[in-house]
């Protein structure tokens, strides 16, 4: 047997409100305790296999994994992603930052394991007060040059326009202007219409003021590289 329980809206979204552990997982007991056994446990499936995964993401374990776990899995669907989570860096015992390889001559250094979110989770979880291991930002000219894609804009999204509510200031209807990075701790600096709106880390977001009218958005990282975004405001 199989037993989901699953609270939302009626409208089938989901709701911060509801904390599965707290409102779900009650339900969940009550149900299980409640289900009158039948005869005896089925079989496992012939096409089962054990693999060892990383016993946080369920991923193929990679260097950085220091817990692991063994499990099932489908022989045709056996994991094959390295964990993208955990990720070791040489840190400076001094600052606290990140050495690139090429940065690590006269400096104390230890290797150390962190949790690398994406950057859109890390928004999430500084959202609701949540926080975890992440890796510290790179020392001033450590960051490899070939580390990461260039950002891509999440905010404002692609193909929408904004609408304004009449009645209501510009200044209550701030827009936020996120990106995502491969790095989290990578500086970004924000442009609308040619003028700079503010600096911020991928792993956080800027609040913009709209006016109606097309908007030019671009987002530049520290290397560079920049991407636009075109909007419409009415």
């Amino acid at each position: 047997m199989t037993v989901a329980v699953w609270m939302g809206n009626q409208n089938r979204s989901s709701s911060t409100a509801l904390v599965g552990s707290q409102r779900c997982g009650p339900l969940l007991f009550d149900v299980l305790e409640a289900i009158e056994r039948k005869g005896q446990p089925s079989q496992r499936p012939d096409d089962l296999v054990k693999v060892e995964v990383c016993a946080y993401s369920g991923h193929v374990p990679g260097p950085a994994c220091d817990h692991t776990v063994d499990t099932w899995a489908v022989a045709s669907h056996v994991p094959t992603q390295p964990c993208p989570y955990h990720v070791k860096a040489d840190v400076d015992l001094d600052t606290g930052l990140v050495l690139s390889p090429a940065c690590r001559a006269d400096h104390r250094w230890e290797s150390q394991t962190f949790l690398q979110w994406p950057a859109s989770v890390r928004r999430y979880m500084q959202d609701r007060q949540r926080s975890g291991r992440e890796r510290p930002g790179f020392a001033p000219g450590c960051r490899p040059r070939a580390l990461a894609d260039p950002p891509v804009i999440v905010s404002p999204p692609t193909g929408r326009s904004l609408v304004l509510i009449p009645g209501v200031t510009p200044e209550e209807q701030q827009q936020p202007l996120e990106a995502d990075a491969a790095d989290s701790s990578m500086v970004l600096n924000w442009y609308v219409d040619g003028h700079h709106i503010g600096t911020a880390t991928a792993g956080d977001r800027i609040w913009w003021t709209p006016s109606v009218g097309h908007h030019d958005i671009v987002v530049m990282d520290e290397l560079g590289r920049s991407v636009r975004r075109q909007i419409e405001v009415r």
